[in-house]
């Protein structure tokens, strides 16, 4: 049976929760190349609370680069589309990401997994997100 994500982009995902699934669709319709993350409530809300504490730390803390604002502009619409697919209590939420997409979602946790503080502050969460993004313990 095949179910429509948040997004609109058609998707029969096969695996379990809190996987990262590939999505493939013929033609370059909006679906066409897209990855879909398969989110539970917990890994929803580890990956907002690690999006949100990297917004805080790059503003108080790294000098303002173009690096720097592409991806706190990134971090920003991560947030607004996990607000928007909140998924309800014991439910998950799809986010369908393009390519270029994922890969920036994934440097952005890299460049928190390779700072010691912002590592241990947010090791759980980390290990939350590793079925989606790497091993056990947060690294790719």
């Amino acid at each position: 049976m095949s179910h429509p994500d948040r997004d609109g982009d058609p998707a029969a995902p096969r695996s379990r929760s809190g996987h990262a699934v590939s999505v493939s669709a013929s033609g370059a319709g909006p679906g066409a190349g897209r990855a879909l993350l398969i989110l539970t409530q917990e890994q929803a809300a580890a990956l907002r609370t690690v999006l949100e504490g990297y917004r805080q730390y790059a503003f108080s803390q790294l000098l303002p680069t173009a690096e720097r604002n592409e991806r706190l502009r990134q971090a920003q619409t991560w947030l607004a589309r996990l607000h928007e697919l909140a998924p309800p209590p014991g439910g998950e939420c799809w986010l369908s990401l393009s390519p270029a997409e994922l890969g920036r979602l994934r440097q952005l946790l890299q460049v928190v997994r390779e700072q010691p503080t912002l590592h241990e502050r947010w090791r759980p969460e980390l290990q939350a997100l590793a079925p989606l993004f790497g091993r056990e313990d947060g690294s790719a």
